[in-house]
């Protein structure tokens, strides 16, 4: 634990360590920052869903089916579902700024996650 006046963003995570004996180092603002970017990714993701593609869905009516709700819904939202944010694009009917947010949030996540490996990778 840092001494009283001393921030240190990477430190033994000491609730964990018993469990799995990992002594790697923790940045906890990187980690903080994942949750944050993660957290709003989330919502964006969320707020498509609701005012861009159930709408959609809830027109088709009878004429739904599993195939084109996909279709429609890659439309919309591009890439892997199950995949990562940076691997997923919002195209219209999305507004610009929603979709600017996105990309920037997704292209940080990715360099997040890259220097998580690349740090985790170096400590082993």
């Amino acid at each position: 634990m840092p001494s009283e006046g001393k921030s240190n963003a990477a430190e033994i995570d000491e609730y964990l360590w018993p469990l799995t004996g990992d002594m790697s180092q923790v940045d906890w603002t990187i980690l903080t920052e994942e949750l944050r970017v993660r957290a709003r990714l989330a919502e964006i993701i969320a707020h498509v869903r609701e005012l861009h593609v159930q709408p959609r869905v809830r027109r088709l009516g009878r004429r739904m089916s599993p195939a084109l709700i996909v279709a429609l819904t890659a439309d919309i939202i591009a890439g892997p579902a199950d995949g990562p944010p940076w691997l997923q694009t919002l195209h219209e009917p999305v507004p610009r700024a929603l979709r600017e947010e996105w990309s920037a949030l997704a292209r940080r996540l990715r360099e997040l996650h890259a220097s998580d490996k690349h740090t985790g990778d170096a400590h082993r």
